[in-house]
Parts: C-alpha cells; structure tokens; sequence
C-alpha cells in the first residue's frame, strides 16, 4: 500500500512536467515550433529560413502566425529596431517572437511565458 501512496505523487509530477517549460531559451526554430505544438496551437509549417546577418531563424506556421528564435540577446535586440514590432501583436522570451493574434498568443503565453506586446 505504501509504494502505491509513494508512486501516485510521482506520477502526477511527471505529468505536470511533460509541457514546455516557461520562459525558456531554444536552440532553435524547430524546438520552439515543438513547444507551441506541445502548448496546444498548431503550427503545419515546417521549413524554417535561417538568416545570418540578425541571427534569425524563423519559421512561418501560418498566414496567422510566425515564429523566430535568435542566436544571441542582442540579436534579438537588432530585429526588434529594425523589424517595427510596434505594429505587430508578439509575444516574446529569451531569444525567441512569436507573432500571431492576441487570442492565441495569449494561450501560448499560459505556457510559455514571455511578455505579449499588443498593437
């Protein structure tokens, strides 16, 4: 009896954590796209775009949304000056923007994390 009190809370703690953890840092466009996946919103695009010159991956899932990982801090920093985000409703982490509609960046913000900047 004991072993099945001790094996029922094991096994919920790794349920809960089988999900995308929040803010975290991906490699790459590919991890990222899994972890949108795994929150839940689709994402059927699957050819990512490699950019060197702003250290860019970037992956369109959609007409609806776009998901970018960058290699360094200030790689992110550049696009953000040099993309006008101000116009885009995004969600963005540690190195990574996700651009799409309100309703469902906010869904992704549940289990992502981030800061979601509406225009």
């Amino acid at each position: 009896m004991k072993k099945i009190l001790w094996g029922a809370p094991l096994v919920v703690l790794l349920l809960a954590g089988c999900g995308p953890a929040k803010d975290a840092t991906y490699e790459n466009v590919a991890k990222l796209r899994e972890a949108v996946i795994a929150s839940g919103v689709e994402c059927p695009g699957d050819s990512s775009k490699r950019d060197d010159k702003y250290g860019e991956d970037y992956l369109k899932c959609n007409s609806k949304l776009a998901i970018s990982v960058y290699d360094k801090d200030a790689d992110l920093n550049i696009a953000k000056s040099v993309h006008d985000f101000s116009k885009d409703t995004y969600l963005a982490g540690p190195r990574w923007i996700i651009q799409g509609d309100e309703d469902t960046l906010s869904k992704l913000k549940d289990k992502l994390g981030g800061s979601l900047a509406v225009s």
